[in-house]
């Protein structure tokens, strides 16, 4: 299940890119899988599919990306599993988007020379958290609909 979601986040990644004005990076849907991974299949599936899931998307016209996208999507898919089994079980996924927006601000400030690298954080920033948030939403909304297919599942069978 894991490998398959992974490879759901590279194809949903790579074939359904939204492209940023002024910017060469794009809004995805991975986020929404990434997210449903963590909460369904806890926080070490949820890393790995979104640590190698993006990865392999960024393998794809964004090589430079791969090694920052592993580490910061992976711990998306971590946080995002981290608290599934409280109450709190939103708090992982938002504290995952932000992580994984912050990363790539850090990521895109020091890899990019002096004011360009700082401009283009600063501009992709805003889109990095709508993607993150978009994820939580609708992998939170994947998530309760499954388990409740498979409540029912349980209670009928």
């Amino acid at each position: 299940m894991t490998a398959l979601l992974g490879a759901f986040v590279a194809a949903i990644t790579i074939f359904l890119r939204i492209p940023i004005p002024k910017s060469s990076g794009y809004l995805n849907l991975g986020d929404v899988i990434i997210v449903f991974t963590g909460l369904y299949l806890g926080p070490v599936s949820g890393a790995v599919v979104g640590g190698f899931g993006s990865a392999v998307a960024d393998a794809v016209g964004y090589p430079i990306f791969i090694v920052p996208t592993l580490i910061i999507k992976g711990l998306e898919g971590l946080l995002s599993g981290s608290l599934r089994r409280r109450r709190l079980a939103l708090l992982g996924p938002i504290i995952g988007a932000i992580v994984m927006a912050g990363g790539y601000f850090i990521a895109e400030a020091f890899m990019f020379s002096g004011k360009i690298g700082l401009a283009a954080a600063i501009s992709e920033l805003p889109f990095n958290l709508l993607q993150g948030f978009v994820g939580v939403g609708g992998g939170y909304a994947v998530y309760r609909v499954i388990r409740r297919w498979s409540d029912e599942d349980e209670q009928h069978g």
